[in-house]
């Protein structure tokens, strides 16, 4: 087996901004490959290179980029901002090592050093927000391994459209893997070399990898969190999330903490709370004696956690961007599917998890991923 010691990788994939998958899942790819021996950083700011930074598909990301800024702004109320969670995130952000490439020079010594370019994970393959740089079209270099590991496609079929897209951007890669069998499923006539289903970085890491980060949260004092709390956190805007989290609180007399995926997310009877950058969101996670979600990356934790959680729909099931087939998946492989709520007209509590087996896959299934990623390197 060739030696992998200091091998340099690129990440290419979504972080920045304030969603803590995005940014999580990031962080969890490069310091899984840096644990494994490799030098691995993530995509940094890209000036004057000619190979890259004047590709169509980084000039219409960094226009797209400005009018989104441009937007937000005019549209933004300051009363809305959570300035202690934006810095925190920024601070997370800023401690991932990164790869910033200064002109022609500069990529000539990229294509000499670097053994790969791995793009994934989260849905940086999903039709609906595509972005040709997280399909490496701007890695031309032969001499270059584009490597995909883990991206999420996040629906359930691919236009003859983008299925031709996909079909030419894939030839170049000389190993592709995903985080679904649906996105396999998609992908296996269209792929040049076979498709493997691994594991989310984020699962990469063990719980006690995952306890570096929690250990550094910042815990306010006004979350009150010595007692028992239910933890929310719900990515889509559905308004009867509150009633199932109602009679959550009846039943267990237990106070609720809201994490909001904006300032004026709330819900009736819970406490929102402000200032949870991505160390604090696993802390909580992890503390918390029931998770109410929507979100792939929090079932993640609270999996990891082996916490008492239950799943309600984001999408309706027949919506043409639906993403609930990610969370099908993930509870239907570790043996949690009763965690997916179908009936929300009613609580029926659930204590009892069996996570001795879902501990069991889990390992099987980090195995398997590592040796992906040591094979193709």
């Amino acid at each position: 087996m060739e030696l992998i010691m200091g091998k340099k990788v690129c990440v290419v994939t979504w972080y920045g901004g304030t969603n803590y998958g995005t940014n999580l899942q990031a962080y969890a790819l490069v310091k899984k490959l840096n644990l494994m021996g490799y030098t691995a950083t993530i995509k940094g700011d890209i000036k004057k290179n000619v190979n890259y930074f004047f590709h169509p598909s980084i000039v219409l990301d960094r226009i797209r980029c400005k009018l989104n800024n441009i937007i937000l702004k005019k549209n933004s109320n300051p009363n809305t901002e959570d300035d202690k969670k934006i810095e925190l995130f920024k601070e997370f952000v800023d401690e991932i090592p990164k790869f910033n490439s200064y002109g022609k020079s500069e990529w000539e010594r990229v294509k000499k050093e670097y053994a790969a370019f791995i793009t994934g994970s989260d849905q940086v393959w999903n039709p609906n927000y595509f972005q040709g740089a997280m399909m490496l079209d701007f890695v031309t270099s032969g001499e270059i391994k584009k490597i995909a590991y883990a991206p999420s496609i996040g629906v359930n079929n691919l236009s003859v459209k983008i299925q031709h897209k996909y079909k030419k951007l894939l030839k170049s890669y000389c190993a592709v893997s995903v985080r679904e069998e649906k996105a396999a499923e998609l992908l296996k006539d269209i792929s040049p070399v076979p498709v493997q289903v691994v594991l989310d970085p984020t699962m990469l890491l063990t719980y006690t990898e995952w306890d570096e980060l929690s250990d550094r949260a910042v815990i306010q004092n006004e979350w009150n969190t010595k007692e028992d709390y239910i933890l929310c956190y719900f990515v889509g805007d559905r308004c009867d999330y509150g009633n199932y989290v109602k009679q959550i609180i009846n039943e267990t007399n237990m106070q609720c903490l809201v994490i909001p995926i904006n300032k004026n997310a709330s819900l009736d009877g819970c406490k929102t709370i402000e200032g949870v950058g991505p160390n604090e969101f696993i802390w909580l996670i992890k503390n918390a004696s029931i998770v109410v979600t929507d979100s792939f990356h929090a079932s993640v934790f609270s999996i990891l956690y082996h916490r008492e959680f239950y799943v309600l729909k984001r999408f309706l099931e027949n919506s043409s961007t639906s993403q609930n087939s990610r969370l099908h998946q993930i509870l239907g492989m570790y043996l949690l599917s009763e965690r997916w709520i179908e009936d929300e007209s009613r609580f029926v509590r659930q204590q009892n998890i069996d996570y001795e087996k879902s501990e069991t896959i889990l390992r099987e299934k980090r195995l398997i991923s590592e040796d992906f990623l040591r094979k193709f390197i």
